[in-house]
């Protein structure tokens, strides 16, 4: 079964993101939060999130409210099936031509299915997302302009189907995990194989293993949800359970015309004005102590867990909701200070993944939308950290409100020098993900989403915090050559106890609370 998340974690920007993916409709009238929705679409855990955000959120529209594109999206597909690329698309398209078939530019996933299903109906099912969503069956050429992206047909997509029910129990592991890798290790070809690929493994009789694989430049964490949600409703109508909803969604192709336009490129430029002040005299590096001369592209991962208990957490978004700031705001304030005293540095600089989906009409569209923002964090440790954590708060509410801003474009103004190796700018990454995740079947059988660890790595240092049966994990995964295991668990350890101390007495010094052991 499919684990459901407390969506009262959630950021700001993720709890608008959702409502756009539900047509829910936020807006501020006076002092009061007014929720427009279609019938049924929202949740008690949605619900509670807003009405737990409730300042916050006003915050952010009175702030922002006015300031939505006001130029709408246009449908250019199926009348054109070829276009410019995005800028995320760019990038995407330049990094696989400079490392080829690295795993951290794929998504992989594996479904683990317990009960009896259809592989014929599994087959149609596919079928039918790979008719939906173009951009899965989208491929990248050069021409004389530039590269574009071009729409095909994708009638040459099947799953590959291996039967392992006849093989001694002691041996199906090692088959399963050597298809798995031959599967996970087959590189794409931009030019001309589809992004998404399939493999069914039945183990036995009514278990099965559906593993998946695609390209970053067709998706990223929004989009698998969607597909893995539509796939299995597909599924359900297929047999007769239930009734599919129809798709009218936009298609990638139309985003990547919109934010190429005169008018988004405008509005990017604006908002690059303010990251060029934003990150004057920032640092460029985060100058934790590390014990290898140089860093490599891609590095071993190792990973340190830790957790803040139920009580802990409950307390904490507790305190979030009487000051009016988000867990998100609290936690990487938090992680800030800690850099910051380990660093020796006053300011700590960190990227964060933004959904950046910024119409209504994006929500349900599968492609390649997500974006780094660059988090700069200035710590005084004589001030008392409410008062600076409220004005973090604010600070990272008109930092997200430019998520729209390519981080590769606010790379190329504000990095004065790039090393080999190293993460231009941020080479610490954190992120509090909080995906309201239903159960999924395939009519009677029960689906168990796994994500594949993480063997590698491209940044220095990543936390990624969650929220699990009322606890929030933080999963700290660093460049095995670069730091000690037992230095980014004291990093992890003086976190929690931060917090912890914090919650207890937030008007004093952060100097004093860094010093609690």
């Amino acid at each position: 079964m499919v684990k459901t998340t407390n969506m009262k974690t959630m950021s700001i920007n993720d709890i608008i993101n959702q409502c756009i993916a539900l047509d829910i409709r936020l807006t501020k009238q006076q002092d009061n939060l007014k929720l427009e929705a279609p019938k049924g679409v929202v949740s008690e855990t949605l619900l509670g999130a807003i009405k737990d955000n409730k300042q916050a959120l006003l915050d952010f529209l009175h702030r922002y409210g006015s300031k939505q594109p006001t130029q709408a999206l246009t449908r250019v597909y199926p009348e054109e099936h070829e276009a410019i690329l995005s800028s995320g698309q760019g990038q995407m398209w330049f990094l696989d031509k400079m490392f080829k078939n690295n795993e951290n530019y794929q998504f992989y996933r594996v479904l683990h299915i317990s009960g009896s299903i259809d592989t014929m109906i599994l087959d149609k099912a596919f079928a039918e997302i790979m008719a939906r969503h173009t951009i899965l069956r989208t491929t990248y050429h050069i021409t004389k302009k530039a590269v574009m992206q071009r729409i095909g047909d994708g009638l040459s997509f099947a799953v590959a189907h291996l039967d392992l029910t006849a093989t001694d129990k002691g041996q199906q592991q090692a088959l399963i995990d050597a298809a798995a890798l031959e599967f996970k290790q087959s590189p794409f070809d931009l030019e001309q194989d589809l992004m998404i690929r399939a493999l069914l493994i039945k183990t036995d009789a009514d278990a099965y293993e559906l593993h998946l694989k695609l390209h970053h430049i067709a998706t990223d964490g929004w989009s698998i949800a969607l597909i893995v949600k539509e796939f299995t409703d597909i599924y359900n109508a297929l047999i007769g359970q239930t009734e599919a909803a129809q798709s009218d969604a936009f298609q990638y192709i139309d985003y990547a015309r919109w934010q190429q336009s005169e008018a988004q490129q405008q509005s990017i430029a604006q908002h690059l004005a303010f990251f060029d002040e934003y990150l004057q005299d920032a640092p460029q590096m985060h100058n934790l102590p590390i014990f290898a001369d140089k860093r490599t592209d891609l590095a071993e991962a190792a990973l340190v867990q830790t957790t803040l208990d139920s009580e802990l957490t409950s307390a904490l978004k507790a305190f979030c909701q009487a000051h009016n700031v988000t867990v998100f705001s609290f936690i990487q304030f938090g992680l800030s200070i800690v850099i910051s005293h380990y660093s020796q540095c006053k300011e700590t600089i960190m990227g964060t993944p933004m959904a950046n989906r910024p119409l209504n009409e994006l929500g349900k569209v599968v492609g390649y939308f997500v974006n780094t923002l660059p988090l700069r964090t200035k710590i005084d440790t004589d001030e008392a950290f409410i008062s600076a954590l409220k004005t973090q708060h604010l600070n990272l509410l008109d930092v997200m409100e430019k998520q729209n801003v390519p981080f590769g474009e606010i790379v190329k103004r504000n990095v004065t020098s790039r090393q080999q190796g190293v993460s231009p700018l941020a080479q610490v990454m954190f992120s509090l993900q909080n995906n309201d995740i239903p159960t999924l079947r395939l009519g009677e059988a029960e689906i168990t989403v796994q994500t594949p660890k993480t063997d590698s790595t491209e940044l220095d240092l990543s936390i990624k915090c969650s929220d699990e049966h009322g606890a929030i994990t933080a999963n700290w995964i660093f460049a095995r050559d670069l730091f000690e295991r037992e230095f980014i668990a004291q990093m992890a350890q003086h976190l929690n106890r931060l917090v912890a101390a914090a919650l207890l007495e937030p008007q004093r010094a952060i100097a004093s609370l860094m010093a609690d052991k």
